[in-house]
Protein backbone atom coordinates (compact mmCIF):
# COMPACT_ATOMS: atom_id res chain seq x y z
CA UNK A 1 0.00 0.00 0.00
CA UNK A 2 2.53 2.13 0.88
CA UNK A 3 4.41 1.18 -2.25
CA UNK A 4 1.85 2.39 -4.33
CA UNK A 5 1.10 5.87 -2.45
CA UNK A 6 4.76 6.46 -3.17
CA UNK A 7 4.55 5.51 -6.99
CA UNK A 8 1.44 8.40 -6.96
CA UNK A 9 3.42 10.81 -5.52
CA UNK A 10 5.93 10.22 -7.67
CA UNK A 11 3.96 10.71 -10.33
CA UNK A 12 1.88 14.22 -9.65
CA UNK A 13 3.60 17.28 -10.84
CA UNK A 14 2.43 20.82 -10.25
CA UNK A 15 0.40 21.20 -13.03
CA UNK A 16 -1.27 17.93 -12.43
CA UNK A 17 -2.58 19.56 -9.30
CA UNK A 18 -3.44 22.74 -10.41
CA UNK A 19 -5.43 21.43 -13.55
CA UNK A 20 -7.54 19.53 -11.43
CA UNK A 21 -8.32 22.56 -9.13
CA UNK A 22 -9.27 24.49 -12.32
CA UNK A 23 -11.91 21.58 -13.18
CA UNK A 24 -13.78 21.61 -9.45
CA UNK A 25 -13.78 25.35 -10.13
CA UNK A 26 -14.94 25.61 -13.23
CA UNK A 27 -17.69 22.72 -12.30
CA UNK A 28 -18.68 24.65 -8.93
CA UNK A 29 -18.93 27.91 -10.23
CA UNK A 30 -21.24 27.02 -13.13
CA UNK A 31 -23.46 25.55 -10.83
CA UNK A 32 -23.19 28.46 -8.29
CA UNK A 33 -24.11 31.07 -11.17
CA UNK A 34 -27.08 29.05 -12.29
CA UNK A 35 -28.76 28.71 -8.98
CA UNK A 36 -27.36 31.64 -6.86
CA UNK A 37 -26.98 34.13 -9.40
CA UNK A 38 -27.70 37.79 -7.44
CA UNK A 39 -30.85 40.00 -8.42
CA UNK A 40 -29.54 42.18 -11.68
CA UNK A 41 -26.76 41.06 -11.95
CA UNK A 42 -27.17 39.64 -15.91
CA UNK A 43 -27.52 42.75 -18.56
CA UNK A 44 -27.11 43.13 -21.94
CA UNK A 45 -23.13 42.86 -21.52
CA UNK A 46 -23.84 39.43 -20.17
CA UNK A 47 -25.87 38.59 -23.13
CA UNK A 48 -24.85 36.86 -26.19
CA UNK A 49 -26.02 38.54 -29.30
CA UNK A 50 -29.64 37.60 -30.56
CA UNK A 51 -29.48 35.38 -27.76
CA UNK A 52 -32.74 36.35 -26.64
CA UNK A 53 -36.06 36.15 -28.96
CA UNK A 54 -39.80 36.17 -28.57
CA UNK A 55 -39.75 33.01 -27.12
CA UNK A 56 -38.01 33.94 -24.65
CA UNK A 57 -39.83 36.95 -23.76
CA UNK A 58 -43.29 36.10 -21.16
CA UNK A 59 -46.59 37.62 -22.39
CA UNK A 60 -47.16 41.38 -22.67
CA UNK A 61 -43.60 41.85 -20.97
CA UNK A 62 -42.70 44.22 -23.47
CA UNK A 63 -45.27 47.51 -22.79
CA UNK A 64 -44.97 51.57 -23.72
CA UNK A 65 -42.76 52.38 -21.07
CA UNK A 66 -40.27 49.81 -22.52
CA UNK A 67 -40.11 51.29 -26.33
CA UNK A 68 -38.16 54.17 -27.29
CA UNK A 69 -40.75 57.19 -28.31
CA UNK A 70 -40.75 57.68 -32.13
CA UNK A 71 -38.79 54.36 -32.54
CA UNK A 72 -42.13 52.23 -33.79
CA UNK A 73 -43.63 52.75 -37.79
CA UNK A 74 -47.14 52.02 -39.49
CA UNK A 75 -45.32 48.38 -40.88
CA UNK A 76 -45.22 47.67 -37.09
CA UNK A 77 -48.87 47.80 -36.43
CA UNK A 78 -51.60 45.73 -38.35
CA UNK A 79 -53.72 46.99 -40.83
CA UNK A 80 -56.97 49.01 -39.21
CA UNK A 81 -54.93 49.85 -36.20
CA UNK A 82 -54.37 53.04 -36.67
CA UNK A 83 -56.82 55.30 -37.49
CA UNK A 84 -57.37 57.68 -40.41
CA UNK A 85 -56.67 61.60 -40.08
CA UNK A 86 -58.86 64.48 -41.47
CA UNK A 87 -58.91 65.08 -44.86
CA UNK A 88 -56.54 67.53 -45.67
CA UNK A 89 -57.09 71.03 -47.63
CA UNK A 90 -57.07 70.51 -51.71
CA UNK A 91 -53.46 70.63 -53.36
CA UNK A 92 -52.72 73.61 -55.38
CA UNK A 93 -52.65 73.01 -59.19
CA UNK A 94 -49.61 72.05 -61.04
CA UNK A 95 -46.60 73.85 -62.22
CA UNK A 96 -47.89 73.94 -65.48
CA UNK A 97 -51.42 75.41 -64.92
CA UNK A 98 -52.77 74.02 -68.53
CA UNK A 99 -56.23 72.38 -68.10
CA UNK A 100 -56.10 68.29 -68.81
CA UNK A 101 -56.88 66.86 -71.89
CA UNK A 102 -60.33 67.31 -73.80
CA UNK A 103 -62.55 64.06 -73.01
CA UNK A 104 -64.05 62.03 -76.01
CA UNK A 105 -67.18 63.78 -77.83
CA UNK A 106 -70.87 62.62 -76.67
CA UNK A 107 -72.67 60.61 -78.26
CA UNK A 108 -74.89 62.53 -80.92
CA UNK A 109 -78.36 63.30 -79.99
CA UNK A 110 -81.34 62.81 -82.41
CA UNK A 111 -82.53 65.01 -84.76
CA UNK A 112 -85.21 67.05 -84.28
CA UNK A 113 -88.17 68.13 -86.17
CA UNK A 114 -87.94 70.51 -88.37
CA UNK A 115 -89.06 74.12 -87.48
CA UNK A 116 -90.53 76.78 -89.27
CA UNK A 117 -88.89 78.90 -92.07
CA UNK A 118 -89.55 81.55 -93.88
CA UNK A 119 -91.70 84.38 -91.32
CA UNK A 120 -93.45 86.32 -92.54
CA UNK A 121 -96.91 88.89 -91.91
CA UNK A 122 -99.46 89.64 -94.95
CA UNK A 123 -101.91 92.32 -93.94
CA UNK A 124 -105.23 93.59 -95.73
CA UNK A 125 -106.76 97.11 -94.53
CA UNK A 126 -110.50 97.50 -95.19
CA UNK A 127 -112.15 101.06 -96.17
CA UNK A 128 -113.05 103.66 -93.13
CA UNK A 129 -116.59 104.08 -93.21
CA UNK A 130 -119.52 103.35 -91.23
CA UNK A 131 -120.54 100.00 -92.73
CA UNK A 132 -120.70 97.57 -90.44
CA UNK A 133 -119.59 94.15 -90.10
CA UNK A 134 -116.75 94.51 -92.24
CA UNK A 135 -115.08 91.21 -94.80
CA UNK A 136 -111.39 91.14 -94.65
CA UNK A 137 -109.77 88.92 -95.95
CA UNK A 138 -105.58 88.17 -96.37
CA UNK A 139 -103.75 85.24 -98.21
CA UNK A 140 -100.30 83.90 -98.01
CA UNK A 141 -97.60 83.93 -100.85
CA UNK A 142 -97.17 80.04 -102.85
CA UNK A 143 -95.78 77.67 -100.54
CA UNK A 144 -96.59 79.35 -97.39
CA UNK A 145 -99.35 78.69 -95.14
CA UNK A 146 -100.96 80.94 -92.63
CA UNK A 147 -100.01 80.09 -88.86
CA UNK A 148 -101.72 82.63 -87.40
CA UNK A 149 -104.02 85.80 -87.47
CA UNK A 150 -105.05 88.77 -85.92
CA UNK A 151 -106.83 92.35 -86.13
CA UNK A 152 -106.77 95.77 -85.74
CA UNK A 153 -109.71 98.21 -85.18
CA UNK A 154 -109.49 102.21 -85.75
CA UNK A 155 -112.06 104.59 -85.13
CA UNK A 156 -115.48 104.92 -84.15
CA UNK A 157 -117.20 107.80 -81.50
CA UNK A 158 -115.49 108.70 -78.54
CA UNK A 159 -116.23 105.98 -75.67
CA UNK A 160 -116.42 103.29 -78.27
CA UNK A 161 -113.24 103.85 -80.08
CA UNK A 162 -110.90 101.10 -80.55
CA UNK A 163 -107.41 102.09 -80.18
CA UNK A 164 -104.90 101.49 -82.97
CA UNK A 165 -102.03 99.30 -82.12
CA UNK A 166 -100.09 95.77 -82.64
CA UNK A 167 -103.66 93.54 -84.03
CA UNK A 168 -105.03 91.42 -81.48
CA UNK A 169 -105.78 87.42 -81.58
CA UNK A 170 -109.29 86.84 -82.42
CA UNK A 171 -109.79 84.90 -79.61
CA UNK A 172 -109.37 87.27 -76.87
CA UNK A 173 -112.04 89.63 -78.49
CA UNK A 174 -115.02 88.15 -77.13
CA UNK A 175 -116.61 91.23 -77.20
CA UNK A 176 -116.82 91.81 -81.13
CA UNK A 177 -118.50 89.43 -83.41
CA UNK A 178 -116.22 87.33 -85.98
CA UNK A 179 -117.67 84.99 -88.22
CA UNK A 180 -115.09 83.04 -90.39
CA UNK A 181 -115.21 82.99 -93.93
CA UNK A 182 -112.60 81.17 -94.73
CA UNK A 183 -109.62 79.66 -92.96
CA UNK A 184 -107.73 77.23 -95.43
CA UNK A 185 -103.62 76.94 -95.47
CA UNK A 186 -102.95 79.45 -97.21
CA UNK A 187 -105.68 82.11 -96.69
CA UNK A 188 -107.79 83.61 -94.27
CA UNK A 189 -111.11 85.47 -94.58
CA UNK A 190 -113.16 87.19 -91.78
CA UNK A 191 -116.42 89.05 -91.45
CA UNK A 192 -116.27 91.43 -88.02
CA UNK A 193 -118.67 93.83 -86.49
CA UNK A 194 -117.64 95.20 -83.62
CA UNK A 195 -120.43 97.11 -82.66
CA UNK A 196 -118.93 100.12 -82.53
CA UNK A 197 -120.77 103.67 -84.11
CA UNK A 198 -119.54 106.29 -86.73
CA UNK A 199 -116.46 105.28 -89.19
CA UNK A 200 -114.45 102.72 -88.81
CA UNK A 201 -112.28 100.25 -89.99
CA UNK A 202 -110.37 97.36 -89.64
CA UNK A 203 -106.57 96.07 -90.60
CA UNK A 204 -105.71 91.82 -90.55
CA UNK A 205 -102.68 90.67 -89.98
CA UNK A 206 -101.86 87.16 -91.07
CA UNK A 207 -98.45 85.14 -90.01
CA UNK A 208 -97.47 83.13 -92.78
CA UNK A 209 -94.53 80.63 -92.95
CA UNK A 210 -92.93 77.61 -94.75
CA UNK A 211 -94.69 74.34 -92.79
CA UNK A 212 -92.19 71.37 -93.25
Amino acid sequence: MLRRINAARRHLTFANVMSVIAVFIALGGASYAAVNLPKNSVGTKQLKGKSVGTKQLKGNAVNSNKVKNFSLRANDFKKGQIPSGPTGPLGLPGEDGQPGATGPQGVIGPRGAPGLSGLEAVSTQSSLNSVSPKVVSATCPEGKQAISAGYDLSGGKSGEQHGAGVPAPFSNLVADSINVLTSSASMEAYEISPGITGSWRVTLVVKCATVP
